[in-house]
This record gives structure tokens, sequence and C-alpha cells, in this order.
């Protein structure tokens, strides 16, 4: 194993991926000083149910773990954005 920061793997598509009867289709980004938008497209094959998700991705979370951002103001700006 590789020293290091533990990073989350990035589990959302570049185009359009299955996972058994759902797909799952990117849409869109949004890249921001703080953080990165994105659409994701998902569908349910059985019932042709489809809804746009929104994702956002924070640029200031630390990587050790324990630590908490010291500067808030691009948590304040992703929160904004959301409600």
């Amino acid at each position: 194993m590789a020293e290091g920061p533990r990073k989350c793997p990035r589990y959302w598509p570049e185009d359009e991926t299955a996972y058994e009867h759902i797909s799952v289709r990117y849409i869109q980004s949004e890249s921001c000083p703080y953080y990165t938008r994105r659409e994701l497209c998902v569908s349910n094959t059985k019932t042709d149910e489809t809804v746009v998700v929104t994702q956002y991705q924070y640029h200031g979370w630390p990587t050790v773990e324990g630590e908490v951002p010291e500067v808030t103001r691009g948590v304040i700006e992703l929160v904004d954005q959301t409600l």
C-alpha cells in the first residue's frame, strides 16, 4: 500500500454506465473556486423513471484524517449554492 493521503476514488461516470437496471449518465459539470458541481441523469430502465442528480465536490477538505477546513468561506459558499 502506498503511503500518503487516502482519497475517495472517483465514483461517477464520465459517459454512461449501467448497474443492472440503473443507468447513470454524466450531463455536465461546472468548476467553481471552492467546489465542482456535476449533473448526472439516473434512470431506472425497468420503470422508465429518470431523475437528474446534482453532486457537489468540495475541494478544500484536508486530506489528513480527523482534520476540518481552517477557512470556512468555501464551505459556506457551497452550502449557499445548495439551498
